[in-house]
C-alpha cells in the first residue's frame, strides 16, 4: 500500500482541482454553518458576483439565513458537458459496486445513453441510475448547472444528469400569471426555451462586433449579414471562437448554416408556410427537390464558414476575447453573443464612433441560456429556491437593470435579455403595465425592435431537423476544416485571391470539397457518422482530406499543377 500512496495523493489532488480553483464569492453576511449552494457555470465573474450576492439577500429576507454560493468554474459549456458525466460515472460506479453489483463492460457508455440498453445487465444499471435522486447514494457534489446553450442542456437531460425540480408542478406565478398568461414559453420560433428539466433563465442572440476605424482602413462597409465576413478584405482581420470549447460559438455556426438552408429553399420557391407544412408533416410527403435543396443549402453554409476560417486571425477558446479585441482594433470584426458585443460597444473609449454591434436580421435565432437541477444535488431544497429566484422577477431584473437601480445589480450592468414576457412591450394590458414599470430602469432599450428578444425571434425560425442532429459534427467539422488545417487553408485562400477567384474556378472547387473518407460527408450522413466511426478517426481523416484539398487549390490558383 505504501508504494501506491504518492499515486493516490496525486489522483486525489487532480480530482479536487476544479473545486480548489473555485473563485471566492462576494462578501456577504454569511457565516460558517449557514447554507451553501454549489453551482457549476460558464458565466463570467460579473454574473457570478451579482447573482451570488442577490440570491443571498433574497434568501435571508425570506428564510432568515444568507447563502454562500460556491461557484465551480472549469471553462466553457463544452468543458462542463464533458466534466459532469465523468464525475457522475465515478460516483455511480462506486454506488453500484457498494450494492454488490459488477460494473460490466460498456457500462459508462450505456449509463448515459438516451435509450434503455438491450442487455439486461446494462438495462438494470440504466434504470437504477435514472430512478435514483439521492445524494446519499451518489452525487457529483454539485447542485445546479447554470448557463450555456440549449444543446448542452438537452444532452445533459438525455444523459440523465438533470432532474425535475417540481414533480408536482412549479410554484404558481413562476411560468404563468394567475390569469393563465404565459411568462416563460416552452418553444418560440423553433427554439426550446424551457422543458421539464431545464429552464431558460436569459436569452441570447448572435451577431457581429465591428470596429469602424479598421473597416475604413480596409475599404470595407459595415457588415450586416454573415456572408459579408467572407469578403477577402477581412483576411487576417476576423476574430472567431473555437466551437469545440465555446457552446455559444458552436451555436452561432449552426445558425449560419440554418440561414443558408433557409435562403436556398426560399429561392427554390418554397414559402415559409410551405416549409412549415413540410417540416410538420410525414417524411414521405417531402418532395425530392425540397430535400436536395436543403442539402445544397447545408453545403453553402459549410462553405461560408470555411471562408470565415480563411479570413480568421485566430480561433480563441475564450469567446469574450473576440469583442474585446475588436474594441482594441486588433481585428476589424468578430462573431460574438449580443451582450458581449453591446457591452464592448458601450464601454470602449469613443465607442459611439469606433465600435458597433449588429445582429443580422433573419440570420440569427433567439436562444435560451438555461439552468437545471443536477441529479443527487446535495442541497436540493436550496437549489430549487435558487431556480425560483432566477426565473422570478427578482432574478430577472439583474439581467437588464442598470447598476444601482432598485432591485438591480449593484456593481455590474450585465446587459442580458431576460426571458420573462412581462419585461417586454406587449398589447396585453398586464404585460404592458409590467414593462412600463421596468423600462425606466433598463440598461438597454428592450422595447427597441433591434433589441426586443420577442420581436427578434419572430424574424427567424429554426427547424430542428435541419441541423439539430448535426451539432456535434459541425463542431468537429469547423475544427478540422478551419483550425487543424489553418495554415493550408489560409495559404490557398491567399493564392486564390491573388489570382482572382474568377480566374480559376477549379481552385475554388478544390477548396470547397468536403471529405470523402472514411465516408462521404454531407447533410444526410453527418447526423449518424459517429455511429459508424470513432471521433478521433474522423478528425484525423477529415483534417488530412482538407489539407490535401487546400494544397491542390493553391496549386491550381498558382498554375503549378502538372
Amino acid at each position: 500500500m505504501g508504494r501506491f500512496l504518492p499515486l493516490l495523493l496525486v489522483l486525489g489532488a487532480l480530482l479536487a482541482l476544479p473545486f480548489l480553483l473555485r473563485p471566492a464569492g462576494p462578501a456577504t453576511d454569511w457565516m460558517p454553518g449557514d447554507a451553501e449552494l454549489v453551482v457549476i457555470t460558464p458565466h463570467n465573474a460579473a454574473i457570478r458576483s451579482e447573482f451570488g450576492r442577490a440570491f443571498s439577500e433574497w434568501h435571508e429576507a425570506r428564510y432568515g439565513r444568507p447563502v454562500q454560493v460556491d461557484w465551480v468554474v472549469i471553462g466553457g459549456t463544452s468543458e462542463i458537458g464533458r466534466f459532469l458525466p465523468s464525475e457522475f460515472a465515478g460516483a455511480v460506479r462506486a454506488w453500484w459496486r457498494e450494492r454488490g453489483r459488477d460494473w460490466p463492460a460498456g457500462a459508462t457508455e450505456a449509463l448515459f445513453g438516451k435509450t434503455r440498453p438491450e442487455s439486461e445487465e446494462l438495462a438494470a444499471l440504466w434504470e437504477a441510475y435514472r430512478a435514483t435522486d439521492d445524494p446519499q447514494a451518489f452525487s457529483s457534489g454539485i447542485d445546479l448547472f447554470f448557463g450555456g446553450g440549449e444543446y448542452d442542456f438537452r444532452m445533459a437531460s438525455e444523459q440523465g444528469l438533470l432532474v425535475e425540480p417540481w414533480p408536482a408542478g412549479p410554484p404558481p406565478g413562476l411560468f404563468a400569471t394567475p390569469g393563465g398568461r404565459t411568462l416563460i414559453p416552452e418553444r418560440v420560433s423553433g427554439e426550446t426555451w424551457c422543458s421539464s428539466t431545464f429552464f431558460g433563465s436569459v436569452l441570447t442572440t448572435f451577431g457581429i462586433s465591428f470596429n469602424r476605424d479598421r473597416l475604413r482602413e480596409r475599404g470595407l462597409p459595415v457588415p450586416s449579414r454573415w456572408i459579408d465576413l467572407t469578403d477577402p478584405g477581412y483576411r487576417g482581420q476576423l476574430g472567431l471562437a473555437d466551437p469545440t470549447k465555446s457552446g455559444s460559438s458552436a451555436r452561432a455556426f449552426d445558425l449560419m448554416i440554418q440561414e443558408r438552408m433557409r435562403a436556398a429553399v426560399l429561392a427554390a420557391g418554397f414559402t415559409p408556410e410551405r416549409i412549415g407544412e413540410l417540416e410538420g408533416g410525414p417524411p414521405e410527403a417531402r418532395p425530392a427537390l425540397y430535400e436536395e435543396t436543403l442539402a445544397a443549402g447545408w453545403r453553402d453554409g459549410v462553405r461560408m464558414i470555411q471562408l470565415l476560417g480563411a479570413n480568421a486571425r485566430y480561433f480563441t477558446a475564450a469567446s469574450q476575447r473576440v469583442p474585446f479585441e475588436v474594441g482594441m482594433g486588433e481585428v476589424a470584426a468578430g462573431i460574438c453573443v449580443d451582450f458581449y458585443g453591446r457591452f464592448q460597444a458601450q464601454f470602449t473609449p469613443g465607442a459611439g464612433e469606433r465600435v458597433g454591434f449588429v445582429a443580422p436580421v433573419g440570420g440569427t435565432a433567439v436562444t435560451s441560456d438555461p439552468i437545471g437541477l443536477l441529479r443527487g444535488a446535495p442541497h436540493r431544497e436550496l437549489a430549487v429556491r435558487f431556480l425560483e429566484f432566477t426565473l422570478g422577477e427578482d432574478g430577472q431584473r439583474l439581467w437588464c437593470y442598470r447598476p444601482g437601480e432598485p432591485g438591480g445589480p449593484q456593481k455590474y450592468a450585465l446587459r442580458r435579455l431576460p426571458i420573462r414576457r412581462d419585461f417586454y412591450p406587449a398589447e396585453d394590458p398586464e404585460f404592458r403595465a409590467a414593462y412600463e414599470r421596468h423600462a425606466r430602469h433598463y440598461a438597454d432599450p428592450l422595447g427597441d425592435p433591434a433589441v426586443n428578444a420577442y420581436a427578434l425571434s419572430a424574424a427567424f425560425t429554426t427547424w430542428p431537423r435541419w441541423t439539430g442532429a448535426h451539432f456535434a459534427a459541425h463542431r468537429d467539422l469547423v475544427r478540422a476544416m478551419c483550425m487543424d488545417s489553418a495554415t493550408e487553408l489560409k495559404t490557398a485562400w491567399d493564392a486564390i485571391v491573388a489570382a482572382g477567384p474568377a480566374v480559376n474556378p477549379a481552385a475554388l472547387e478544390a477548396l470547397a470539397r468536403l471529405p470523402d473518407r472514411p465516408e462521404p460527408l454531407n447533410w444526410q450522413s453527418a447526423p449518424t457518422i459517429y455511429k459508424n466511426h470513432r471521433r478521433l478517426d474522423l478528425l484525423r481523416e477529415w483534417t488530412a482530406c482538407f489539407r490535401a484539398n487546400y494544397r491542390e487549390a493553391r496549386a491550381l490558383a498558382e498554375g503549378t499543377v502538372d
